[in-house]
């Protein structure tokens, strides 16, 4: 009889549930900032390419700049897009395969930033690459970019 009874007693308790239980569903919130800048700027120069045949090479390109607020902290992106170059003597063609990609962040009142850039510029055909490397600063505010130091090095 007591068996009877406790069946009865959860199959009631069974029956007094609406629908069967199911984990609900969970939104976890992004992460919260404010967009301060956000940025493409087109910027060109001419380096001289050391390797042999020695030329100058007008270069071209994007450099995207995103300075968003995070809580107390400030993130910066830099990215270098769309690397490219013109050799002035032999009209080659130059290619950065990869674009630099940088991420920082600062806690106030670090507002400037010093960014070290490299790219591998590839020239068409089966002659020496060489690397450029570029110095740059970004201060906010007055939300500058200012290219400080560009320097070439020949690479086989």
């Amino acid at each position: 009889m007591k068996r009877l009874a406790l069946v009865a007693f959860t199959f009631a308790g069974l029956a007094a549930c609406d629908a069967p239980s199911r984990p609900s569903d969970v939104t976890i919130p992004g992460p919260s900032f404010d967009v301060i800048i956000n940025a493409t700027t087109p910027f060109s120069d001419t380096v001289f390419n050391p390797c042999p045949p020695t030329e100058d090479v007008a270069i071209s390109g994007e450099v995207h700049l995103v300075v968003a607020s995070v809580g107390d902290a400030l993130r910066f992106h830099v990215s270098w897009e769309n690397v490219k170059g013109v050799g002035l003597s032999t009209g080659a063609t130059y290619t950065a395969k990869n674009n630099e990609k940088q991420e920082f962040v600062f806690l106030p009142p670090t507002l400037t930033l010093e960014s070290q850039s490299h790219f591998r510029l590839v020239r068409e055909g089966s002659l020496d690459d060489f690397d450029l490397f570029i110095v740059s600063t970004v201060t906010v505010p007055p939300d500058t970019l200012v290219i400080d130091k560009v320097r070439m090095e020949c690479r086989g």
